[in-house]
Order: C-alpha cells, then sequence, then structure tokens
C-alpha cells in the first residue's frame, strides 16, 4: 500500500499506510487514527500540527494525547507538498489547481450564494445568532450550522440597518418601508407610504427607538411610528454621548438632542460646518469621525486627532465600534483599531486589518463585536475572527544582496571590495523577503563614509551612486513589510575606492605649496592694484568736486553782474542819470567785493555781510524805496573771524526781491538776520513778498523762456560743500502763510554748524 512518514520534532516517528496513521513506539507501530484518503506526504507545521497530503485535498491533524482529530480542505485538489516559510504562511502545492497559501492569522467566513445574498450591509446580535441584512432586500440567521434566509423583501427594497431588541424579541429593519420581524411574520411600523428609513435604531425611554434619516428624525413607539421630527440638516447617526446626552451626527457639525422636548443644540462649535459622519462614546473618551479629517477624539478635556498621517486606514470612517477599551473604526479601507487609553500618553498605536494581512477584502459595511469575537460585513461576504486576533505578522523580513556592479560590470564584493579611482560609478540591486507584504517593501539604505552619512527610504530594489569621491565606504540595507516591522540585520558589503594620483600626500603638498604662493602674489598684486585705482579714482573726484564749486561760481558772478546792469541801463533809459550816477558808484564797489570775494572758497562773515548789504541798497534805489530791509545780527559776530563760503546768501536776496517783493502792491519788508545758535551759525531771509507759488505763475505767464539760476545754482554748491568738506551746512526754504493760509512770504534758514565756536 502507499506509505509516507515524517518524525516530528518531539521525536516521535510518524508513519501513514493506506487509510491508516501510526505512531512508531518501539519496534512496533500503534494506529493513531483513519485518514479520509491515500496519503502521499506528511508534514508538521511551527504549531506542532501535522498535514496530510492526498489525492483529494488537504488533511490537518491536531492531536492531544496522540487523540488525532483531522480537517479536510481543497477537496478537489491532488496535494503533492508542503513547506512553511519564515513568516509561518503554509505553502501548499498541488497537482491540478496551482499552490495555495495559509497564514496564521486569517479570519473565517462564511461563504455566500452570491445568487441569493448581494452585499451585506448591517450585523446585530440575536438571542440565538447573528442576523445580516442585505443589499437586495434578504434578511439572514447566521449560526453554527450555516447561513439561514428568514425574510426576504423585493430588490429595489434593500435593508440599510437593522437592530434587535432583545427584551421584545424583535428585528427592526430600517428601509423605505421599515417595520419589525417576530415569530417569523414581519409588521410594518406605518402606513404603506415610503418612510425611507436609514439610519441606526437608537433605544431611548420604555420600549421607543429613535431612527435618523435624510430628512429628520423618527420617533418609534411599540408598534408605530409616532412622530417625525424635521431638521434643517441631513441627520447621518445617532448615539448616546457624555451624561447619557443624545447626540446626532449631522452634516453641519455634532449636536445635542432632548427628546422629550425636541429641542436641539450645538454640542461643540469645533464641529461647525463640518460634515460628521460618525461617533461614538466610551467611558470618558468620545470619539468623533469628521468626513474627509479622520478623527477627533476627546479625553479628559483634550482633543486628539488621528488621520491617516497618524496611521489610521482611512480618513473616512463610516461606523465606530468599541470592545473594552479598544476603538474599531471601518471605512471602505479596511480595519483600524487603538487603544483609548494611550490617549495623551505619547504616540497611539494604530493596528490596520485589510485585505493584506487578515481581511478578504478592504470595503467594509459594518462591524460588530459578540463575545469576543468580531463580525465584519465587507463587500462580498461576512467574516468573523478573535478580537484579539493581531493583524499584522511581527516576524521581521528578510534583507538579502542580488548583486552588485561597477561602472556597469557585475562584481563580487570582497571584503572589503578595493576600486580604483575611475570605478567610482556603483549600482547595488538587493531584495526584501515577507511574501505577505506581497511586494510592498520598503527598503531604508545608508551609505557610510569616513566623511558623512547619507541615508534614504525607496521602494525600488536598486539604488544607484555615481562619481563617488575617494574613500572608505560601508554599504547598509533594511527591509520593511506591510505591516511596519523591520528587518534586525541587514543586508551590506564594504568597499574603498583609491584615490588618483593628484590625492597623493606628496602631490598635495606640492599643490598646496603652489596653490598659496599664486595665491599670494595674486592678492598682493590686486590690492596694490586696487590702491592705485582708489587713489587715482579719489584725487580725481576731488578735483572734480573743485572744478565744478569753481564752475558753479563762475556762472554765479556774471548772473549778478547781468541783473546789476540791467537796473543801470533802467535808470539810463529814464533818463534819471543822478540815480544813475549814485547807483553806478555803489555798483563798482560792489563788483570790486565781488572780484575780491569770488577768487576765495571762503570770506570773512564781515566781508560777506557788507557786500549783501550794498547790494540790497543797490537793489532798494534801483526799485525806488518800495521794499524796507532790516538787518539783524548778534554782537561780536562781525569781528569774530568766522569765514562762511563765498555768494551763498546773496542769491536768496535777489530772489526775495525780484519774485516776492517786487510783486506786491503794497511796501515791501526784507529781513536779513544772522545769529548764534548753541555752536552754530544761523543765517535767515525772510520777506513778506507774494510766495514761491504765486511767483512761479507769474513767471509763467510774463517770462516763459526766463529761468532763475540763482537758488539752483546755491543749492548744489551746498551739497558739494557737504559731499566735499563735510561741512554739514543745512538750507531750509519755508512758505509763510497768514492766519488765513494764504501765501505771506518765504523765509530761508542757513545753518553752519561750528562755525561760531571757531
Amino acid at each position: 500500500n502507499r506509505l509516507s512518514a515524517t518524525r516530528l520534532r518531539d521525536g516521535t516517528l510518524l508513519v501513514c499506510i493506506g487509510f491508516h496513521l501510526y505512531r512508531h513506539e518501539g519496534r512496533k507501530l500503534v494506529e493513531c487514527g483513519e485518514t479520509p484518503f491515500l496519503s502521499n506526504f506528511l508534514f508538521e507545521d511551527r504549531d506542532s500540527s501535522v498535514w496530510l497530503a492526498t489525492f483529494n485535498g488537504a488533511v490537518h491533524y491536531s492531536h492531544q494525547n496522540f487523540e488525532w482529530k483531522g480537517e479536510s480542505y481543497l477537496s478537489d485538489a491532488f496535494v503533492t507538498g508542503y513547506c512553511q516559510d519564515f513568516e509561518g504562511t503554509l505553502w501548499i502545492t498541488t497537482l491540478n489547481n496551482g499552490i495555495y497559501t495559509l497564514s496564521s492569522n486569517i479570519t473565517k467566513q462564511y461563504s455566500v450564494d452570491r445568487n441569493i445574498f448581494k452585499e451585506p450591509l448591517s450585523l446585530t446580535a440575536g438571542s440565538q445568532g447573528v442576523f445580516a441584512s442585505f443589499w437586495n432586500g434578504m434578511i439572514a440567521q447566521i449560526t453554527p450550522a450555516g447561513i439561514k434566509l428568514i425574510c426576504s423583501f423585493p430588490g429595489s427594497d434593500f435593508v440599510s440597518t437593522i437592530y434587535f431588541d432583545v427584551a421584545t424579541d424583535r428585528l427592526y429593519v430600517a428601509k423605505a418601508n421599515p417595520g419589525y420581524l417576530y415569530n417569523g411574520r414581519f409588521y410594518p411600523l406605518g402606513p404603506n407610504e415610503s418612510l425611507a428609513l436609514k439610519g441606526r435604531f437608537l433605544p431611548v425611554g420604555e420600549n421607543q427607538l429613535l431612527n435618523p434619516t435624510a430628512t429628520g428624525l423618527y420617533l418609534i413607539g411599540q408598534n408605530r411610528i409616532q412622530k417625525k421630527l424635521p431638521f434643517p440638516f441631513r441627520l447621518n447617526d445617532i448615539g448616546f454621548g457624555p451624561d447619557s446626552t443624545i447626540l446626532l451626527a449631522t452634516g453641519d457639525g455634532l449636536y445635542r438632542f432632548d427628546p422629550e422636548s425636541g429641542a436641539y443644540s450645538n454640542f461643540s462649535s469645533d464641529f461647525k460646518g463640518k460634515r460628521i459622519q460618525t461617533f461614538g462614546f466610551n467611558k470618558d473618551a468620545l470619539v468623533v469621525a469628521v468626513r474627509g479629517e479622520g478623527l477627533w477624539l476627546k479625553r479628559s478635556g483634550y482633543w486628539y486627532r488621528l488621520n491617516t498621517t497618524n496611521g489610521l486606514c482611512s480618513d473616512f470612517i463610516n461606523r465606530i465600534t468599541f470592545h473594552h477599551n479598544m476603538c474599531w473604526c471601518i471605512s471602505s479601507n479596511g480595519i483600524s483599531r487603538f487603544d483609548l487609553t494611550e490617549l495623551g500618553a505619547g504616540k497611539i498605536k494604530i493596528e490596520n486589518f485589510d485585505n493584506t494581512n487578515s481581511l478578504p477584502e478592504n470595503e467594509i459595511n459594518d462591524l460588530m463585536i459578540r463575545n469576543d469575537t468580531v463580525w465584519v460585513a465587507s463587500k462580498n461576504m461576512i467574516s468573523f475572527f478573535p478580537a484579539s486576533l493581531s493583524p499584522g505578522i511581527t516576524v521581521p523580513p528578510r534583507i538579502v544582496l542580488i548583486g552588485v556592479k561597477v561602472n556597469n560590470r557585475s562584481v563580487t564584493p570582497a571584503i572589503p571590495l578595493s576600486l580604483d579611482a575611475d570605478e567610482n560609478n556603483l549600482s547595488v540591486s538587493f531584495l526584501g523577503l515577507s511574501l505577505s507584504s506581497n511586494g510592498n517593501i520598503l527598503y531604508r539604505y545608508q551609505l557610510i563614509s569616513d566623511r558623512d552619512t547619507f541615508e534614504s527610504y525607496t521602494t525600488n530594489r536598486q539604488v544607484d551612486f555615481p562619481a563617488l569621491s575617494d574613500g572608505k565606504y560601508l554599504f547598509r540595507v533594511y527591509a520593511r513589510n506591510v505591516h511596519g516591522v523591520w528587518s534586525n540585520t541587514y543586508a551590506g558589503f564594504e568597499f574603498v575606492v583609491c584615490p588618483p594620483v593628484w590625492k597623493r600626500w606628496w602631490m598635495i603638498g606640492l599643490l598646496v605649496i603652489f596653490f598659496v604662493t599664486t595665491v599670494y602674489l595674486i592678492m598682493k598684486y590686486r590690492l596694490q592694484k586696487v590702491r592705485r585705482e582708489q587713489e587715482w579714482k579719489s584725487g580725481l573726484e576731488r578735483q572734480l568736486l573743485v572744478l565744478e564749486s569753481k564752475a558753479l561760481r563762475a556762472q554765479m558772478n556774471p548772473h549778478f553782474i547781468f541783473n546789476m546792469m540791467n537796473s543801470i541801463q533802467d535808470f539810463i533809459l529814464k533818463n534819471d542819470m543822478k540815480s544813475a550816477q549814485k547807483y553806478l558808484t555803489k555798483f563798482a564797489r560792489l563788483v570790486r567785493m565781488i572780484l575780491d570775494n569770488s577768487v576765495q572758497s571762503e570770506v570773512l562773515l564781515d566781508e560777506e555781510l557788507k557786500a549783501n548789504r550794498l547790494y540790497v541798497e543797490l537793489e532798494q534805489q534801483r526799485f525806488n524805496q518800495n521794499f524796507d530791509f532790516t538787518f539783524e545780527i548778534d554782537q561780536g559776530l562781525e569781528d569774530s573771524g568766522i569765514r562762511i563760503p563765498s555768494m551763498l546768501i546773496q542769491p536768496f536776496l535777489e530772489n526775495a526781491i525780484k519774485h516776492g517783493i517786487s510783486h506786491l502792491e503794497g511796501q515791501g519788508r526784507l529781513r536779513l538776520s544772522v545769529k548764534r545758535i548753541n555752536d552754530d551759525l544761523m543765517v535767515e531771509i525772510e520777506d513778506n513778498g507774494v510766495g514761491r507759488k504765486a511767483a512761479a505763475e507769474w513767471n509763467a505767464l510774463h517770462q516763459k523762456d526766463h529761468q532763475s539760476m540763482g537758488s539752483l545754482l546755491t543749492e548744489k554748491r551746498v551739497e558739494i560743500l557737504n559731499a566735499t568738506l563735510q561741512s554739514g551746512i543745512r538750507l531750509d526754504v519755508i512758505d509763510l502763510s497768514d492766519a488765513n493760509g494764504r501765501p505771506s512770504g518765504t523765509l530761508v534758514r542757513m545753518i553752519f554748524p561750528y562755525l561760531a565756536a571757531q
């Protein structure tokens, strides 16, 4: 007959002959049990279970005190062999159906006939098992014997939620025409019109239920719907909050509801305008699911946030359930579980259940926990597993090197690998081994040198390091599986990139000497050149400023003389020879003083004031004494020996007379004041003329081609003096006005710093 055998880890020799299983004791075989099919292979897994490969499937044997019990799988497969990888996954090969895998933490599913049951939507625990509702209007009862259809509705009348009331032994059904099942019969809760209940049922009071919908809140009595409370916003869920307060999850925030009065109020302003999908309250923790934002959690007066960045499976949570201190959240991307007691204690550990570890599919419609068993209604099936199940595989992945290429040439990494200076383009290939991760491996690699460490992450299985500099290197790579577990060892190798010839110590010494000498000579030459250029530029700037100052004075003297000659010509034309002779005599004295002062950059204050008083007297005579002149000077200043720049005062006196006083209808006034202000010398020229604005308008009408140059040239001279000699002369021109805001003259103030202290 057919024979197969294996020696177990405890030393027992197990033998299968035909349809009988034996253990070898001493020199004889002791029968342990019978096999349902002929065997061709025996295998012991890490849990000390025995697997039998047969012509008609896989047989799993668990034993206790050598009492063997078998369970068959894959009844249509010709099983040829077994093996188990380092993560604990069992691999089963068949002759006719390919290869199967079996994970140690797989959940169990109820196989449903999809021709009858389509997409389970809701689960509830009954007194005799679990009830499930389906999209196509079916309601089934789940028992250890299987799934049993107990009620069906038209396909368009899908059942959104169900709730079993233990006190009345009724199964309430939320659908277009809601009602309840009792003793196998369906009783509607109202008339035949569509009420469209969709939300979950909440028991309140005695034999009363609340059910939220998109248009309002229904209050359900023992046998009928008592009333409907309309709301201005969509109601998504209902439940109890802190202090047994009824809370409503709405499209416009989280609201507090009083069933007796029907009044509602905003529970928290933090959620105003946000779409609250669902919520849950457990002991002292409130968990709120905000659509698109993940979870908001409040405990001990503090708010916390959890989303996909923290490890949540999705930011769109549809239902929240509690079991002891654990919070379970479902979404279309799997299930997330975390411990509420970890809030405020640092980072919360979130475990995710999905199709990579424990669930058959990711799209979850409902979750219920009964007797420490988690029931899950997913897109196409109903699954269950222990609430204590760990979804991830804690076995770390393995990491191996696949190959190393230098300048696109495959090499064997010796210890250490020595490379020439031009062999500095490196490519490293590696592979993380974690079959449960289905290829979703994250790699962390390091390139450590004697200078620094480069570290990065990648999902590729190859990294390139082009143009490496010389030095010693250590390459390391780690792998992380889909469950977040990193490999506890690394794959890597050491290598050295030799320096080029020009980096040898003697060559470096020569280069350093040459470089230092060259830099020194270049810097010395540059400094000398810059110094010469700076001196040459400074000399030119000084000459330029001096020439510009002289040119300004040269421009001013002809301008002044031209004005005086015009005055003499005016007397002659009027045939006033006496006035012309008197004016000419004073003008000759003034010209002599101007010629004496114009060749000097600075003149005595006394000489400058004499010339300006003589100029004003000439102008008074020219204008027939139609303005009064007042001269004020502090005692001692005329004999102080103070020197000021020549021809700075006269242009402003000229402007005051010609453009201010000459346009007045009445008697004009002109004041020249020289005072000592602390250590500064202040010169003021004040007139009661028409002001600068009116004078400009008059010139625009009567002297279109005339442009007054005296004051402009003087202001330019002040700028140059301040730039070249740091004179610090301050010049201010102030427009005066009377009490009614009308122009009443102009005040020119010049301050020469530190001159009065000399």
